[in-house]
């Protein structure tokens, strides 16, 4: 789970993370490495709603009153959002996240239960592209190793 983003230390870039856990013992505390984010939207369904990305989507594109404007239907808080790191997705819910790209990097993101981490519950955002990152002893070295991977 690899999120690419490029280099433009003057945007951001918005991620929408679903808990799909409707009974009610889970919720997930998801922690960026690397930076923090503004938490500018949350949600969170009845049990009776079966959340996914598919209703998610579904919520946030087909509303009348905003799609004129281009703008999206779950509500987002712009004027003052909260700066985190991490934050918890409650249950058969949602949150919404935005990152600034004055990172540049590749910085893990997961949930702070280890065996949900183990399980695979983690992702890498990847701020711009490996030119000048500290992957090896110059930068022509770090070119280099930009493809390898670790694992065979």
């Amino acid at each position: 789970h690899i999120l690419q983003q490029p280099d433009a230390p003057d945007d951001w870039f918005e991620v929408v993370l679903i808990n799909q856990n409707p009974d009610g013992k889970v919720a997930h505390p998801i922690h960026q490495h690397g930076g923090w984010y503004n938490v500018i939207g949350q949600g969170q369904y009845p049990p009776t709603i079966k959340i996914s990305q598919e209703l998610i989507i579904k919520k946030d594109t087909e509303c009348v009153e905003f799609r004129r404007e281009g703008r999206r239907c779950l509500p987002r808080n712009f004027d003052y959002p909260v700066f985190k790191d991490s934050v918890q997705i409650p249950t058969n819910g949602y949150v919404i996240i935005r990152t600034p790209l004055d990172n540049p990097g590749t910085w893990i993101v997961h949930c702070h239960i280890n065996y949900h981490v183990e399980h695979g519950m983690a992702m890498v955002f990847q701020f711009g592209e490996p030119k000048g990152w500290a992957m090896g002893s110059s930068q022509k070295v770090a070119q280099t190793n930009k493809d390898k991977r670790c694992f065979k």
